[in-house]
């Protein structure tokens, strides 16, 4: 599977080098900085790098359905389906989360990482434009309804192309 490199707008280096693009560096400080990167790729595991590039991979090739708001808007929620399929789920961040939905969430404990990332705000909730990967299809975010506030994805990794991209609810 051809996967492409390189860093994105969500990526953690590259919202690190974008901050110090203002900064003047003489040698020095560069040194540290090189130093100092590598040694935050250094604990992303190869699990995590093979991830990221897998949802960069989705992200480029999905076509958002009639009604989707922009990609970047979306926090999104991807899962391996099986050996050759992700499952994700995209959604748009309640900007005022309910604290009683986020406890009644975390009452579920970690099977209810999903509901969790749906329910909660930030840092145990998603929020716009960051992606995160749950244990399994089971453990993604769900809801009933919704209309393109969330939108299913499927992607085969085998043949790397989107299966499906619809909007809950049928809308």
């Amino acid at each position: 599977m051809a996967h492409q490199s390189g860093l994105s707008a969500t990526d953690p280096l590259a919202a690190i080098l974008s901050k110090l693009q203002t900064f003047p560096m003489g040698p020095p400080q560069a040194a540290y900085l090189i130093l100092m990167l590598a040694t935050v790729a250094a604990y992303s595991s190869p699990e995590q790098r093979e991830q990221e590039k897998i949802a960069q991979t989705i992200e480029r090739a999905v076509r958002l359905p009639a009604g989707a708001f922009p990609l970047a808007r979306y926090a999104r929620a991807y899962a391996f389906a099986s050996a050759n399929r992700v499952s994700a789920i995209y959604f748009i961040p309640d900007d005022d989360p309910s604290n009683t939905s986020c406890t009644s969430a975390k009452a579920g404990g970690t099977a209810n990482a999903g509901q969790i990332a749906l329910l909660c705000a930030p840092p145990d909730g998603l929020k716009e434009g960051e992606r995160r990967w749950f244990k399994n299809a089971q453990t993604l975010p769900h809801v009933d309804d919704g209309a393109c506030f969330y939108i299913d994805i499927e992607f085969d990794l085998t043949r790397n192309v989107v299966i499906s991209a619809r909007c809950h609810g049928g809308t």
